[in-house]
């Protein structure tokens, strides 16, 4: 059975690296990568280059990350009931 704490908390903080690792290459290479658009795209609120829109991005991306948590846990632990060992 997984704790579903620890793995929304893992899932939400998982998700602020990522979106900080995205924000850093969009912002060193942003002739190749596009990520400003994907941003956009992927974080309704989220603007490029402001700080406003990185901390609404920072948020959205751990509650993006915590929501699959607090859908993926119940399944999970549903599956491993069900099914057992």
């Amino acid at each position: 059975m997984l704790n579903i704490k620890v793995v929304i908390w893992a899932l939400g903080l998982t998700s602020m690296v990522l979106y900080l690792l995205c924000v850093a290459y969009g912002a060193t290479n942003p002739a190749t990568g596009h990520m400003s658009e994907f941003l956009k795209l992927a974080l309704p609120g989220f603007e490029w280059l402001t700080w406003t829109g990185f901390l609404i991005g920072l948020i959205k991306s751990f509650l993006y990350g915590a929501l699959s948590g607090l859908v993926y846990v119940p399944i999970y632990n549903w599956i491993d009931e069900l099914w057992g060992r």
